[in-house]
């Protein structure tokens, strides 16, 4: 769909993640963090005005929000597929017996299902992403200003799509939709990808928007 709207792209797995490589024993929200920003960095350009509509999904979606937040020069919009922002303190800790969390945090590994995959939970990952989180605060609080889609499934298994609806209330721009389907977790169906493909165009087109109340718009 890129190509064919020829629109230049990249996509990439975060540290420890599908096909990058890294121990996800050391991995943190910091990490994939920094990398995503390094990354961006090397494809937009803010002196240009040049930025990108950003897509993630899960943790891509959190991830997603604090790059608008940290570099809002980089960031053009944001489509969130099922995005799980403090998804750490939210989903995971309050899903895990107390002694498991216990132990994680004397610093022992613990795998832990996440949907169809195994995760190793460690102490730093839980102690990190308590320096991101960003649901809790005023409403309109979280400074993210560029234009935001968050797509969810209200079958999601792994994350309430409630949680999309907590997200859009804390941006503070105007210009954030929250559109849910009967699609579960991961998002995989056609009509999920059209849905994907028609938020990042209207991002697109929220960004190049022309004002016509502006006698000089044309």
């Amino acid at each position: 769909w890129c190509r064919r709207n020829k629109y230049t792209f990249i996509v990439a797995d975060y540290y420890g993640i599908g096909r990058s490589k890294g121990d996800m024993r050391v991995a943190t929200i910091s990490r994939w963090l920094e990398d995503t920003m390094a990354l961006l960095e090397i494809v937009a350009s803010p002196s240009d005005h040049r930025r990108i509509v950003v897509c993630g999904a899960g943790v891509g979606g959190w991830i997603a929000c604090l790059v608008a937040v940290k570099r809002p020069d980089l960031v053009g919009g944001i489509v969130g597929l099922a995005a799980d922002p403090d998804f750490t303190e939210d989903l995971l800790l309050k899903g895990l017996p107390q002694e498991t969390i216990d132990s994680i945090m004397t610093g022992k590994v613990h795998e832990v299902k996440w949907g169809d995959r195994v995760y190793p939970i460690t102490k730093s990952l839980i102690e990190d992403a308590r320096n991101h989180l960003i649901l809790q605060g005023p409403e309109r609080g979280l400074p993210i200003k560029c234009p935001v889609r968050l797509l969810h499934g209200t079958r999601d298994e792994e994350v309430p799509y409630q949680t999309a609806i907590r997200l859009a209330e804390r941006i503070e721009t105007d210009d954030v939709l929250v559109s849910l389907s009967r699609a579960q977790h991961y998002m995989d169906e056609i009509d999920d990808f059209q849905r994907v493909r028609i938020a990042i165009q209207d991002c697109l087109e929220s960004i190049f928007v022309y004002d016509l109340r502006s006698p000089s718009s044309g």
